[in-house]
């Protein structure tokens, strides 16, 4: 997928099939740059794993 247009996608193919919802699957940055308007999120890293056992 190259981008969205009005009607659905344009693949890098050239082609652009029609569709009424599309699910974009991908990394937070690659999102944000598919989707207008989409800001990145912002990462906290958690400061250990939590333990189950606890």
């Amino acid at each position: 997928m190259a981008r969205l247009t009005n009607d659905g996608v344009l693949l890098g193919t050239g082609g652009e099939p029609a569709a009424r919802a599309v699910v974009v699957a991908t990394g937070p940055g690659q999102a944000a740059a598919l989707l207008p308007g989409l800001e990145m999120p912002e990462y906290h890293p958690a400061p250990r794993w939590p333990n189950p056992s606890s």
